[in-house]
């Protein structure tokens, strides 16, 4: 009986490391202690509570009733902690799982002038989202983090897109521009990807994934436009 009070004493412990955690930023948790551990403390006196009640008072099924105490117990902090560790790391894989549900449709490569005499060119990737909701997209980035480059986005059309309000609506096809100046590095386009990164937000629960572009047809769009006279990607996509 002991060992399934000392789990639940650990449990509620794991259950409530961000509340400690918010408690513990800038001292909080010194000058408001009952608003970050006042649930804990209720646990843990709830749990001790029954543990001795089960012990004194029963003698048949104690281990199922003190478990179920338990569950009860924990339960009900669950639905009253602001910040639950366990409801918390439900809701960040809810969230990836929809990020991951992310589909890259199409990309096509433009290449570019440059006054440099550099490498450049506009990489525009075209997603589909699963679910209606707010995606910030983050500056991508080329090659491996020994000879990274990052790119700008074309924000000139759809700059909404770019904007922490913008809804982005689930089926429909949004294209996004950037433009890489690979400044005189060297890349192996056969394996050096274009990196994307979307998030749902800015919050401290923010769930991101990292998209990975394939850049396969640069060398090929490069050889066919060896010259290329714009320095801006087209308009319209």
């Amino acid at each position: 009986m002991l060992a399934i009070a000392l789990i639940a004493i650990l449990v509620a412990v794991m259950q409530n490391t961000l509340m400690f955690a918010f408690g513990l930023k800038e001292s909080a948790i010194v000058s408001s202690p009952l608003s970050f551990v006042g649930i804990f403390i209720a646990e843990f006196v709830s749990i001790g509570a029954g543990y001795f009640c089960v012990r004194k008072f029963l003698r048949d099924r104690r281990r199922l009733v003190l478990t179920a105490w338990m569950i009860a117990v924990l339960g009900a902090a669950e639905v009253v902690l602001p910040v639950s560790s366990f409801g918390t790391l439900v809701q960040r894989a809810k969230r990836e799982r929809v990020l991951g549900r992310i589909a890259q449709v199409k990309t096509v490569i433009e290449p570019l002038a440059s006054d440099r005499g550099t490498m450049r060119f506009a990489l525009t990737y075209t997603l589909k989202f699963p679910k209606t909701g707010r995606y910030l997209t983050f500056p991508a980035w080329l090659g491996p983090p020994t000879n990274r480059v990052f790119g700008d986005y074309f924000m000139k059309v759809h700059p909404e897109y770019y904007e922490e309000s913008h809804v982005f609506d689930a089926g429909e096809l949004y294209s996004f521009t950037v433009v890489f100046d690979t400044g005189g590095r060297q890349f192996d386009f056969s394996r050096d990807s274009a990196s994307v990164d979307i998030c749902d937000g800015k919050d401290y629960f923010t769930a991101c994934r990292i998209i990975a572009v394939g850049l396969e047809g640069v060398p090929a769009a490069l050889a066919a436009r060896p010259s290329p006279a714009s320095r801006e990607p087209a308009v319209l996509r």
